[in-house]
């Protein structure tokens, strides 16, 4: 465990979890090695915890960038692939990347057929 651990500025001090993994933190971001190393030590089966210690490994870049890459798995799809594996919330905050707005929307209108997508622009500063 690491000391003198604090909490990120973009999670606030009263949160449920639920609001942390909507509102904060990118549960869809492509997971790193490293990331997979540490999902590995939560399963509790052993052939889960193989495959992702296999994959976080250098001898298996190829199946990483397959599988991760190429495919683009994420949290949730490995946490489907090995349901023994159960993260802790400060092992998510620590590894996944803050959750980032989007610089647009989509907006339908249930009486129309009609989706509209809306983009945000902020001014630019001179400098």
């Amino acid at each position: 465990m690491k000391k003198n651990v604090k909490l990120p500025t973009y999670i606030p001090t009263l949160c449920t979890p639920y609001q942390l993994l909507r509102d904060c933190i990118n549960i869809h971001a492509v997971p790193k090695k490293q990331f997979l190393s540490v999902l590995a030590s939560c399963c509790s089966d052993v052939n889960e915890k193989a495959f992702l210690s296999c994959l976080s490994s250098k001898e298996a870049s190829c199946y990483y960038n397959e599988l991760i890459l190429e495919r683009g798995l994420t949290l949730l799809d490995l946490l489907e692939l090995c349901p023994s594996c159960t993260p802790t919330l400060e092992i998510l905050i620590e590894h996944l990347p803050r959750l980032l707005p989007r610089p647009y929307s989509l907006a339908n209108n249930p009486l129309t057929d009609e989706v509209k997508i809306i983009f945000s622009i902020l001014p630019q500063k001179l400098v």
